[in-house]
């Protein structure tokens, strides 16, 4: 969110950058660097001595960690023609389980996992003359996770190899756009862009 500046949901009469869309259009605008440097920080805390019990793990609450934090600085790299904005913003969750099986042993088992999110965005604008402005924007933003977690319940495979489970997914957009006023009746936009995901 500190790298959003604006969010739109339009249902009907698009405007004629969007072409011939239905149903529905959705816009997220990032944020630009100005002519002043602003920046700012946060962190956002989760844990399970802020949760309530839930109802599928039983009679004791599994212990988690969610940590996310960040921040993001814009500002001028040349007063009035050219602007840098940047973001990053990773999120950390542990869970750990403790987990009663329903064999006849009653066997027990303690499991971890851990999920890793990064979000990263750059930006550069630029207004070489007063009639074209470029902009062009990276975002990053893969996420992994090690471990899983049998059943709360207790019905999960006792062999599954819990701790070696996981995933990673590696994430990348790379975009452009120039804008030119040729009139006072008529602007030309073009833009263009990379989108590369792999799961």
């Amino acid at each position: 969110l500190e790298t959003v500046q604006e969010f739109r949901v339009e249902s009907s009469n698009y405007p004629a950058e969007y072409g011939t869309g239905s149903a529905g259009q959705i816009s997220v605008v990032t944020k630009s660097g100005s002519n002043e440097y602003h920046g700012s920080l946060f962190e956002y805390l989760r844990n399970d001595a802020l949760d309530a019990r839930n109802i599928f793990d039983g009679a004791t609450k599994s212990p988690l960690r969610l940590n996310q934090y960040g921040g993001s600085i814009g500002g001028p790299i040349k007063k009035d023609k050219l602007f840098f904005f940047a973001g990053f913003s990773p999120t950390i969750k542990n869970t750990d389980r403790f987990v009663v099986y329903n064999d006849a042993a009653r066997t027990t088992g303690n499991y971890h996992r851990k999920d890793f999110n990064q979000n990263a965005i750059g930006k550069l604008d630029a207004v070489p003359f007063s009639k074209l402005r470029l902009t062009s924007t990276w975002i990053w933003n893969p996420s992994y996770n090690r471990g899983s977690l049998p059943d709360a319940n207790g019905k999960s495979s006792i062999t599954d190899p819990w701790a070696d489970l996981g995933s990673y997914s590696p994430s990348t957009v790379i975009s452009g756009q120039a804008d030119y006023v040729a009139t006072s009746k008529l602007i030309l936009s073009f833009r263009g862009g990379y989108n590369f995901s792999n799961n």
